[in-house]
């Protein structure tokens, strides 16, 4: 039986395990400094495991090291189970109910865990007096057929540290692209939007099942002449959003997307900013505004939640559009579902809105299509 066994490049200080011929042991070893980056840990040990695919595909079992930090231990573990379900044991030097405390600690900024499971077993050394033999046991005698037919049952994810209108755009332009159709922008919004890549986010795609049977461009995607022009006006535009917005404009109401692209500057320079979009405006004669209720930082703030509709930067500029140009049709991009948004935006002369899909508050995929129907309405 082949068993990969992943630990850091320690020098001499690794422990040393003794099985019998019954396991053919494969060392894979790793340099912890190549995981030293708080920000990009996830990132970095997923490389990891691509760059050594070939030799954990072959693999029949993983045994990961109590020399392992017990955060990369956590990410390799949760990565490999959702990429394949095959048993791994854990030999680590913590309690179990001590992982399980620092995974929910947000000074930690682990927001997950790996709960035991007939794929997964979970071994506090210092609890155990043959540690060698308890491992050898796990792997000889384990049961492939009473594995969870789904592996995501043994993954718990808690609430991310990010803020939920982060989470939402980072979210929201896949979910359209998906419910959409369009199935050949889902990588290259991973691109555009690597934390896509992140634990939290590929366990999401797994979970609601956004991944298609195939990839196709689905309707014509290079129409002969767009009729007329939408002006898209978001701090998230080159996130994934005006690629997934420039191909349902494009197909579904063959309009030019065209993109406010100084709206970093709206920060420090909002009356220029909305001059130029106002200039914008005269000069080019959209016929659609598309609109995100929160550009800057500040718009983010809990103080916010509830507050006017003019106490965000998005409120103020569709009150100078609609002051100058009360006829120009005009859709807020919003992360709030919030009755009374929606009340102040109408009063404020919004002609609709589009909820930019939460992974939590849009769980249900009926949901996300009658959101994304609603907003097919509003553009014809």
């Amino acid at each position: 039986m082949t068993i990969i066994h992943v630990y850091p490049e320690n020098d001499d200080t690794n422990t040393s395990y003794s099985f019998s011929n019954a396991l053919n042991i494969i060392d894979l070893t790793y340099k912890t400094d190549e995981f030293l980056s708080e920000s990009s840990q996830e990132l970095s040990i997923q490389d990891f495991l691509l760059k050594n695919k070939i030799s954990l595909d072959q693999a029949e079992g993983i045994l990961i090291s109590e020399d392992c930090d017990w955060k990369h231990a956590i990410f390799m573990i949760i990565l490999l189970k959702l990429n394949r379900e095959l048993p791994i044991l854990w030999a680590s030097d913590h309690s179990y109910n001590e992982i399980a405390l620092k995974c929910n600690n947000p000074e930690f900024g682990v927001n997950k865990l790996i709960l035991p499971c007939n794929s997964f077993r979970f071994i506090d050394v210092q609890s155990y007096n043959k540690v060698n033999e308890e491992i050898e046991d796990y792997f000889i005698q384990h049961d492939s057929t009473k594995d969870n037919t789904n592996p995501l049952a043994a993954i718990k994810i808690f609430n991310p540290p990010r803020g939920s209108h982060q989470l939402t755009n980072e979210w929201g332009a896949y979910k359209l692209a998906y419910t959409a159709g369009y199935y050949d922008l889902l990588e290259p919004l991973k691109q555009l939007q690597p934390s896509l890549n992140l634990i939290y986010f590929q366990y999401l795609i797994q979970k609601h099942g956004l991944i298609p049977n195939n990839v196709n461009q689905g309707e014509n995607t290079n129409p002969i002449r767009l009729e007329g022009k939408v002006l898209y006006i978001d701090d998230n535009y080159e996130k994934g959003w005006a690629m997934v917005l420039k191909r349902i404009l494009e197909t579904k109401v063959n309009l030019e997307l065209r993109c406010y692209e100084s709206v970093i500057n709206f920060a420090q320079k909002e009356e220029q900013c909305v001059q130029e979009i106002v200039e914008i405006i005269n000069t080019e004669a959209p016929q659609l505004i598309l609109l995100d209720l929160r550009l800057i930082p500040e718009d983010d703030l809990p103080v916010k939640n509830y507050t006017n509709i003019e106490d965000f930067t998005g409120g103020r500029i569709l009150n100078t559009i609609k002051a100058k140009f009360p006829f120009l049709p005009v859709i807020i991009f919003t992360a709030s579902n919030k009755a009374w948004n929606m009340s102040q935006l109408f009063d404020e002369g919004a002609d609709g809105y589009f909820i930019k899909e939460s992974p939590t508050l849009y769980p249900d995929e009926a949901l996300g299509n009658e959101n994304f129907q609603s907003f097919l309405k509003l553009l014809t």
